[in-house]
């Protein structure tokens, strides 16, 4: 499979055309430019995915180039990026119903499952520059020490 750059064609495949309009539209009469809005949210949304698939440790996943997301995670981004626009917009919270409320939902545990390494993604096939992949832990424990001190031994330091 492969990574794909998100753009306002891929969300507007997850709504009817007339509800795509009228989400725009509705962006327009809240002083908002519609197709910026959309651009916007869909970088957040894009980096918010990127940041869940980048965290996986146990398999560590690779990051494609910047703007990309794995295929497998289309159907979430569209999820996301439809609850992101409507929450931006003043006066739409009716559009957020319960059938909504639940794809979000799903794709938020979706990407805590590929952040856990409990569901895979494919490799992309050109990988991002190795500085753009989040850092893991800054120390890491390599061994312990068997505490040799008793309390006989510390008794009255302090």
């Amino acid at each position: 499979m492969a990574w794909i750059t998100p753009t306002a064609e891929t969300v507007k495949r997850r709504l009817s055309g007339p509800e795509f309009t009228s989400l725009q539209n509705a962006a327009r009469s809240s002083g908002q430019d519609g197709a910026t809005l959309t651009t916007e949210t869909i970088t957040r949304v894009v980096n918010m995915i990127r940041g869940y698939v980048g965290a996986a440790k146990n398999p560590p996943n690779i990051l494609g180039i910047p703007g990309t997301i794995p295929d497998e995670l289309e159907s979430a981004l569209g999820s996301l990026w439809l609850w992101e626009f409507i929450t931006r917009l003043p006066g739409q919270e009716k559009l957020l119903d319960d059938r909504r409320k639940t794809l979000y939902d799903n794709a938020i545990a979706q990407l805590k499952d590929v952040s856990a390494g409990r569901f895979a993604i494919v490799p992309p096939e050109t990988p991002g520059e190795e500085t753009e992949q989040p850092s893991g832990p800054a120390s890491q424990l390599i061994s312990s020490r068997d505490n040799l001190g008793t309390r006989a031994q510390t008794a009255g330091l302090l």
